[in-house]
């Protein structure tokens, strides 16, 4: 008879966590599972629940157990892989990925991402390259293969190629807050600073929590020489992560830009967290700016930003001094982090 494998799943995994014991499990689905088509995906979605409440010794287990007796199974090998990918076992996985593109039931666009992500977690980026040009030709409207390709790109040092991927990525899903910060740091990088903040500024209207977006905006804004808007995206981001040291690094860097010694010197202070080596550096280099500042060449002040008027500079002030005033809405969003996916 045919099994209603939802149900069947919750069943089994109740009496699973009272008996604890995989062996059970797996003659469970073998005797109750008369239909061997039924089998297999009785295994798969077990093993989804059992990775997904990280018990990755009985998931590995019962894969292990369910390829002995369906050895060509490529959804089997899929969810091998994803294990060995969670469990950082990366050339075990590509292995488990690559074994599941040579079945006959391998869902191949899927298969293909992963191997994609795992050729990326082990410095293989043309690899990577190649499986996910492959999966947006079967799918050009893949967002999460577009995006991964981006950063494939990136990690060659092609950064042209990178941005342009990305930009079609946040033509498919404009409210992407990883995409939009991807974009900004490109630019950053390519010396774009305030274009850059621009982006970072959309990154947090959609989602207004991101540290490292408000870490990366403040980094812009201080090459932009827009100080005092820096430390506002600074003081933003500590009160969500106050013991993060790189963060804190750039807060009292951007200081010292500032010329903002006296608080540069009650913050390194009062941190108790940071190592004394790194205490030390920094204190050398506040040193060094106060000389600078102290000398008959640093008649103007850098202080105020003055130099720069383009429109996205204004832009930028604006939207600060609204956030400032609580007066921007900002949106909670979906983060997405570079993990094995399935295609929805």
């Amino acid at each position: 008879a045919t099994v209603d494998i939802e149900p069947f799943i919750e069943e089994l995994y109740n009496e699973y966590k009272i008996r604890a014991n995989i062996e059970w499990a797996i003659a469970y689905i073998e005797e109750n599972i008369s239909k061997i088509s039924q089998r297999v995906p009785a295994y798969v979605a077990f093993s989804k629940r059992l990775l997904k409440e990280k018990n990755y010794k009985h998931t590995n287990n019962l894969l292990g157990e369910g390829l002995k007796k369906y050895s060509e199974s490529g959804a089997l090998m899929m969810e091998m892989g994803k294990l060995k990918y969670v469990t950082q076992i990366y050339s075990e996985a590509a292995d488990s990925f690559i074994a599941a593109l040579k079945t006959k039931d391998a869902k191949r666009q899927e298969t293909l991402y992963n191997l994609a992500l795992t050729n990326l977690q082990m410095g293989k980026e043309e690899e990577a390259v190649a499986n996910l040009k492959e999966v947006i030709n079967m799918n050009s409207t893949y967002v999460n293969a577009i995006a991964t390709l981006g950063l494939a790109y990136k990690r060659l040092g092609k950064k042209n190629e990178a941005l342009e991927t990305y930009k079609r990525a946040l033509k498919l899903s404009p409210n992407d807050s990883d995409i939009i910060n991807n974009i900004g740091t490109i630019l950053y990088e390519q010396g774009e600073y305030e274009k850059a903040a621009l982006h970072f500024l959309d990154a947090l209207q959609v989602k207004h929590d991101d540290v490292e977006v408000l870490s990366n905006l403040g980094n812009a804004l201080v090459k932009v020489q827009k100080y005092q808007q820096a430390w506002v995206a600074f003081d933003e981001a500590l009160k969500m992560s106050p013991a993060n040291p790189k963060l804190i690094e750039n807060y009292l860097l951007c200081l010292l830009d500032g010329r903002e010694f006296d608080k540069f010197d009650d913050m390194l202070q009062k941190i108790k967290f940071l190592s004394i080596d790194t205490k030390n550096k920094l204190q050398a280099v506040a040193d060094e700016y106060k000389a600078i500042a102290n000398s008959d060449a640093d008649k103007t002040t850098r202080r105020s930003g003055t130099g720069v008027k383009s429109p996205e500079t204004k832009a930028i002030r604006a939207l600060l001094r609204k956030k400032l005033k609580g007066k921007s809405k900002f949106n909670k969003g979906k983060n997405v982090d570079l993990a094995v996916k399935e295609n929805n």
